[in-house]
């Protein structure tokens, strides 16, 4: 059996076939070598036209993605600018509203800021001629002071330098009625008006007696001449004042004592609210003449009912009070010269 291994080859036939086949060996990883770069090459080329397919249709996508984004923010920026546009009419619209709006306002107050100053001038003058009259005529120091106090107020808010003179007077005027006394009005006329309630639980004096009257002359006997001239000469009366006592009080005119009296303190509370000083005197030293002539002085009411009415007699209300008319007039020479006191 002949033994092919190469091992076991004779050394000439081993060195005449090494050539030969590694001549056909490389020629064989040669042709491998080229059908693996045939094949690979292949391989780059399809995945390179694919890669570009795919590159060019994505392009295309993005594209077109590119173009509508584009298309729309040019639509909206169109919209927008529609819309910016009617803004700004709306705007100019608005704004020539406000210029209107705010002129008619500016007219508005200045014409409340004018009628304002006028009911503030009217009012204190108002003001003025009412402490006139409560003071002059009602002789109600309070009232008085209460009414020139507003209108100094309403002066002040007026802020007006022109009249600062008028509020110097008012000033002058304030205090000389503060000066004064404060007389308790009210609380008088409530004294008044409880004593001539209560006047039928004062007693009188026990020594009343009736008062004398004269017995007329019978005139039978006188001719008709004579009896006209009894009755004439009658008439008239002089006596010494004097000398002349109150009458003395009969028993049976007690309660027309107690009537009289009651009418004079009721017309001394009336003259006290009316402010008739004159007329509030000669009741209330009336009344007061007529308890002390008549009633009993040692009884503790009686005592009390006289000191009452000598505490009135005594009262500030009697006092002479101020002028108080200077602010008034020159108020209304200013609002006459329009400034100019």
């Amino acid at each position: 059996m002949t033994n092919k291994d190469p091992d076991t080859r004779t050394p000439g036939a081993s060195t005449t076939e090494s050539p030969k086949t590694h001549t056909a060996q490389r020629s064989r990883a040669r042709s491998v070598s080229g059908g693996l770069a045939l094949i690979l090459a292949i391989v780059a080329l399809l995945v390179s036209a694919y890669l570009g397919y795919t590159l060019i249709t994505r392009r295309g996508l993005y594209s077109a993605s590119v173009s509508s984004g584009l298309e729309h923010l040019a639509e909206q920026s169109a919209k927008s600018q529609g819309a910016i546009a009617a803004m700004t009419q709306q705007l100019i619209a608005l704004k020539q509203n406000q210029d209107t709006l705010q002129a008619a306002l500016e007219k508005v107050t200045n014409e409340f800021g004018k009628g304002r100053r006028k009911w503030l001038l009217a009012e204190t003058e108002q003001l003025l001629v009412i402490a006139n009259h409560r003071l002059q005529l009602s002789h109600n120091v309070e009232l008085a002071l209460a009414a020139l106090r507003a209108a100094d107020q309403d002066l002040n808010q007026l802020a007006d330098p022109r009249y600062f003179p008028v509020r110097r007077a008012l000033a002058g005027e304030i205090g000389r009625l503060e000066s004064l006394g404060r007389v308790d009005v009210s609380g008088m006329a409530l004294r008044l008006g409880d004593l001539a309630q209560h006047l039928d639980g004062l007693p009188l004096a026990a020594n009343s007696h009736s008062i004398a009257r004269p017995t007329p002359t019978p005139a039978t006997q006188r001719s008709q001449v004579q009896t006209m001239w009894h009755d004439l000469i009658s008439l008239v009366r002089i006596r010494r004042t004097s000398n002349l006592r109150m009458p003395l009080l009969p028993p049976d005119e007690k309660y027309f004592l107690r009537q009289n009296l009651r009418l004079m303190l009721y017309g001394a509370q009336t003259a006290l609210l009316q402010g008739n000083a004159a007329v509030f005197d000669q009741d209330v030293t009336a009344a007061r003449r007529w308890i002390k002539d008549y009633f009993d002085s040692s009884a503790t009411s009686v005592q009390a009912a006289e000191t009452d009415l000598g505490q009135m007699l005594n009262s500030p209300f009697r006092s002479k009070l101020p002028d108080i008319s200077g602010s008034l007039e020159l108020l209304r020479r200013i609002r006459r010269t329009g400034g100019n006191p």
